[in-house]
């Protein structure tokens, strides 16, 4: 799995880290449409996991057919039938990203009405074989959300009463606004806690490695199961209402050991190039690829994720 954003270029922020420093948990707050997948989730987007619009029925119909076709004895299978399963799968890959797009959009705004429809129109000219017409009004659709995505961008606005700081709290949580040379202001949300008192765990929904249907939990279950005061999401997931998660909901990729030295995904992620980070009691470590870590369980927990854009001071993204 990936993520699509587009993340601004940020330039070295002047904070200085040491073994003093209290641990700074970052959640970025820029509103340009980041698509996140998190397998620890607020419980907002829960109650989303579990709904299926007419739109991803469809879709699930038309990969059905497809995969019927694709499936018929190859000595019946001429260069028509062929032709016609290629087109298919191709409009259909546009149209499963167009609505994964789709989906993170409705979080963003309540006024998708006319997309809907729109997209149900572009359905309905794929069942009907008409795959040029298809693939037009998904451009059309993609083209419109981006254009809705930047001018929510551009409108969103700190709060005045917000506090303007580059300097992480020396304890306890913080909204403030963060100034990037050169870039502007950014809203960010910040948990300060001091690593020589402070215990970071890495929980997880399942027990094991799952791969379709996988448990998921809100982000203050985790919290409050763990009597935790503080709580962050953690690696990406694929949830229910996305038609490219079709056989594979609830799944993550990436490794992770959890609170029970049991890790996740060990398998593929033997050669993983995604970095990640290691809590342990007192200290926290970064690797700048999973690779580098073996499968050590003395940890409280390790979690591989993506982008990495510090390393030890240095911008590397």
């Amino acid at each position: 799995m990936g993520v699509k954003a587009k993340l601004p270029k940020f330039k070295k922020l002047k904070f200085k880290w040491d073994k003093h420093v209290p641990i700074i948990l970052v959640i970025s707050l820029i509103l340009a449409g980041v698509s996140i997948y998190s397998f620890s989730q607020i419980s907002s987007l829960q109650s989303l996991l579990q709904q299926k619009d007419a739109n991803l029925v469809k879709l699930e119909e038309i990969s059905t057919e497809l995969d019927e076709l694709k499936n018929q004895d190859q000595t019946k299978r001429n260069e028509e039938l062929q032709e016609t399963i290629e087109n298919i799968e191709e409009t259909y890959g546009e149209a499963v990203t167009v609505y994964d797009d789709l989906v993170e959009f409705r979080n963003k705004s309540k006024n998708t009405s006319v997309l809907e429809k729109d997209f149900a129109e572009a359905l309905s000219k794929l069942s009907k074989r008409d795959y040029s017409g298809a693939s037009d009004t998904l451009s059309s659709i993609a083209s419109r959300i981006t254009q809705e995505e930047q001018k929510i961008a551009a409108s969103f606005v700190i709060p005045n009463n917000t506090p303007q700081s580059n300097a992480p709290p020396s304890a306890g949580y913080s909204r403030q606004s963060v100034n990037v040379d050169g870039l502007g202001s950014y809203l960010v949300s910040l948990v300060g806690a001091d690593i020589g008192s402070t215990r970071v765990l890495v929980d997880t929904a399942s027990d094991g490695d799952c791969g379709n249907e996988c448990p998921v939990l809100p982000l203050s279950d985790y919290v409050s199961r763990n009597g935790a005061y503080a709580g962050i999401n953690g690696s990406y997931f694929c949830p229910a209402t996305y038609a490219s998660c079709a056989g594979k909901t609830g799944t993550f990729d990436l490794l992770v050991m959890n609170h029970k030295n049991t890790y996740f995904n060990s398998d593929n992620n033997v050669y993983s190039g995604n970095p990640a980070v290691i809590f342990g009691d007192g200290y926290v470590r970064f690797v700048t690829a999973a690779s580098q870590w073996g499968r050590d369980t003395s940890p409280t927990g390790v979690l591989s994720n993506f982008p990495l854009l510090v390393f030890n001071g240095q911008v590397v993204f």
